[in-house]
Order: structure tokens, then C-alpha cells, then sequence
């Protein structure tokens, strides 16, 4: 999706928002849909709101594919690894929400399925947690993410600290 005028303006970017969700929703989504995606978020002339909206789709785009598969439905063989790829470099961009909401997202996929990392997640949300120069939102979402797999015996730390 190229850049608008009214991409910087709430209407346009409620807009684009809908169009994603729309497109996400798509049995299977189209797959030129993660490129696109990739595209906004890398591209900084966009908004921070459509660059995290990207981020926060990828996580829709990645579960519809998902279950695309499992109904036998074609799709990219190499969109979902692609998608967690995104995700992984979206949780390097610390200073916005956008870590944060990378973060969610591969915590939320990671639920019930083994072939993510729980660990290495858990690792980015204490590391995000302790990042003094990260985005209060991230941090927040990375202490709300630590919690949760805490709180659910998930992933456990080595020794709870007194």
C-alpha cells in the first residue's frame, strides 16, 4: 500500500485498518498480503499508527493462514515463516509501541503451539522490561507479557526473586 496524505490523519488510517482486517479475514488471505504488510511497516514515511497496525495484522494474517493450511487451502509455504521473521525485527524497534505490540503477538501465537520459542519471547519481554530507553507502552507490554507467562506456568524462570 503506498503512503496517502490521509494516511497521518485518524479517518485514513481507521480506513486502512479496516481494509486490513477485511483482507486478513480471506480464506486464505491473498498472498501478497504479508508483502504489502512488510512494505508499510518498513517503510518510515508511513505512520507510526500504520507501521504498528502492520505489525499487529501480520499476527491476523499469520493465524488465517495458519488455519488456511490446516483446511487444505493453498497458500505461500513460506508466509509463516516469513510472518514470524517480521515479527522478530518489528521487536527490535523500541522506542514506539511497536515492539510492544510484536512482542503480543508472537506471545499470543506462541500459545499452543510449539514451534515458537517461548523462551526466547520471554527473553525479549525482560529484556524489553529493563531497556531504559524503550517506549513506555513496549515496556509496558513486556511486563504485561512476562506476567502472563508467569501467571499461566508456561515458561518458568530459573529462581522467582525475593
Amino acid at each position: 500500500m503506498k503512503r496517502q496524505s490521509a494516511d497521518d490523519e485518524q479517518m485514513g488510517q481507521a480506513l486502512k485498518n479496516t481494509i486490513l482486517d477485511k483482507l486478513c479475514e480471506m480464506n486464505p488471505p491473498p498472498d501478497w498480503l504479508m508483502d504489502a504488510l512488510t512494505q508499510i511497516y518498513r517503510d518510515t514515511s508511513h505512520s507510526e499508527v500504520l507501521r504498528d497496525y502492520a505489525v499487529q495484522h501480520a499476527v491476523s494474517y499469520y493465524e488465517q493462514t495458519e488455519r488456511s493450511a490446516k483446511e487444505g487451502r493453498g497458500s505461500d509455504p513460506t508466509a509463516l515463516a516469513r510472518t514470524e521473521a517480521l515479527l522478530w525485527e518489528a521487536i527490535n524497534e523500541t522506542g514506539n509501541s511497536i515492539a510492544g505490540t510484536a512482542l503480543l503477538g508472537l506471545a499470543r501465537l506462541s500459545e499452543g503451539n510449539p514451534g515458537f520459542n517461548q523462551p526466547k519471547i520471554r527473553a525479549a519481554a525482560v529484556q524489553l522490561m529493563k531497556d531504559p530507553t524503550a517506549g513506555e507502552l513496549s515496556r509496558i507490554t513486556a511486563m504485561q507479557v512476562s506476567g502472563r507467562f508467569r501467571s499461566t506456568g508456561t515458561i518458568r524462570s530459573a529462581k522467582p526473586s525475593r
